[in-house]
């Protein structure tokens, strides 16, 4: 599993990001959790999508294909952390280039 940095939450996963994080690489999924996620798929790289936590109980899941970039409680709280990235990718670069304002997670890589 992937993190980026910086990274996002809404106002619920504020201070349970760290735990949330912990959780999912022990494979324990918390239920009330929507992954925002930049692809890495060759297709599509760098667009960013919503992902409700109980997709990663999937086996056909792919686990490798995207870099998490944040966390939401709802899918509504999702879209608006989705609204804040857009806003400060703008802000970083004029043009809307994700993967090139997203940074790996050194943690979630070892």
């Amino acid at each position: 599993m992937k993190f980026a940095k910086p990274f996002y939450t809404d106002a619920y996963y504020q201070t349970r990001a760290q735990e949330a994080k912990e959780r999912l690489r022990a494979g324990d999924i918390p239920a009330l959790l929507y992954l925002i996620v930049l692809t890495e798929e060759s297709s599509l790289p760098g667009k960013l999508e919503i992902y409700p936590s109980v997709l990663l109980r999937q086996k056909w899941f792919p686990d490798s294909a995207y870099r998490i970039v944040g966390f939401a409680h709802s899918a509504d709280a999702a879209k608006e952390v989705v609204c804040r990235i857009i806003e400060d990718v703008l802000h970083f670069d004029s043009g809307l280039v994700m993967s090139g304002y997203f940074t790996p997670d050194p943690v979630s890589e070892a």
